[in-house]
């Protein structure tokens, strides 16, 4: 097997901050049940476990926390020889929602243009290149998000050249 690979790259169907906007508007048209703005106020007031349970209750139908749950798709990082590609995997379906059931297909050998490490690379250079070809990945996925947070902070410490040679 020529290819070598490293680090698994979550795609979301949107960024963290929108999901968990769009499950405040969800919850906050839900929560008074029908009931006029006044009264359900005041039930809640006098039993704010009910109010709780709601809420809860409207957060796990409307889908959960978004770590995880709102995932779409993954990209592969690996080495091919000297160069410096990922596969993308993406749920199977022709339209992505808001969904719990989820199986993934792989969508693409090689989603953007590969890059090649130039011989004299050090690790800082490896990974900066990991970098650019995320920011390609980034322009391929249009309308996605593409969570490289765990990446950037185990990166710079990963030893890429040794990575890359064994």
């Amino acid at each position: 097997m020529l290819e070598k690979y490293i680090f698994d790259i979550p795609v979301y169907r949107l960024t963290e901050d929108e999901y968990y906007s769009k499950l405040k508007d969800y919850v906050g048209d839900k929560i008074y049940l029908g009931w006029p703005d006044s009264i359900i106020q005041e039930f809640y007031k006098r039993n704010p476990d009910n109010k709780i349970h709601v809420t809860d209750s409207l957060t796990k139908a409307y889908g959960g926390p978004w770590t995880y749950n709102e995932i779409i798709g993954f990209i592969r990082l690996h080495f091919l020889g000297s160069q410096i590609r990922g596969e993308y995997y993406e749920v199977d379906s022709k339209r992505i929602t808001k969904t719990r059931k989820k199986q993934f297909k792989m969508k693409a050998w090689n989603l953007a243009n590969e890059i090649e490490i130039p011989r004299d690379s050090t690790n800082a250079t490896i990974f900066a290149l990991f970098c650019e070809y995320l920011k390609n990945c980034e322009k391929k996925l249009k309308m996605r998000y593409i969570d490289t947070s765990l990446f950037k902070v185990v990166g710079p410490h990963v030893n890429w050249l040794e990575l890359m040679n064994t």
